[in-house]
């Protein structure tokens, strides 16, 4: 019995060590799919809170993809959501700058590159929430949901850019 419970708890522990970190795939491997990403000598702003761990992960993501990342810490990003002009309904909970563009929340590295490929007419573009499987937020327990990578305009207007399912 004392077995058991010990072998539960080392199960335990071990899913919450894989929870805090950037998901359930092999970094390495993760590392080698997104080689190559990020278009030469991109550079990204990043804009979080001291304590988000899931915005440590989407750093690492971008990273991974080849972006050079600039993190500045804040305790509110709100101020800094409004002044980029972020709409409130895509609020997330980290915001970056990239070339004249704005991306806030989750948005896979793949889809601000082809933004930056493609040099749309928007101010930028935006995973609103915290989407379970989005990159940062991947989960052992789970592959993820569906999603939207969206794009806003200096007016607000906001259009479905990207569908991840």
């Amino acid at each position: 019995m004392i077995q058991s419970i010990r072998g539960f708890r080392a199960l335990i522990v071990a899913g919450l060590v894989g929870l805090t970190s950037s998901g359930c795939t092999d970094s390495k491997a993760q590392a080698e799919s997104l080689s190559g990403i990020a278009p030469e000598g991109a550079e990204i702003t990043v804009y979080l809170t001291p304590t988000c761990g899931c915005c440590s992960g989407w750093i690492e993501h971008m990273r991974a993809a080849g972006f050079t990342v600039n993190t500045v810490y804040q305790d509110n990003l709100t101020e800094t959501q409004h002044r980029l002009g972020v709409p409130d309904d895509v609020l997330s909970c980290h915001v970056g700058v990239i070339d004249n563009y704005v991306v806030e929340g989750h948005v896979p590295a793949e889809d601000v590159a082809r933004m930056l490929r493609e040099r749309p007419q928007i101010a930028g573009i935006a995973v609103p929430g915290m989407v379970t499987g989005t990159p940062g937020m991947e989960s052992m327990f789970s592959h993820g949901d569906p999603y939207d990578v969206v794009s806003f305009d200096s007016n607000g207007e906001v259009r479905v850019y990207e569908s991840h399912r």
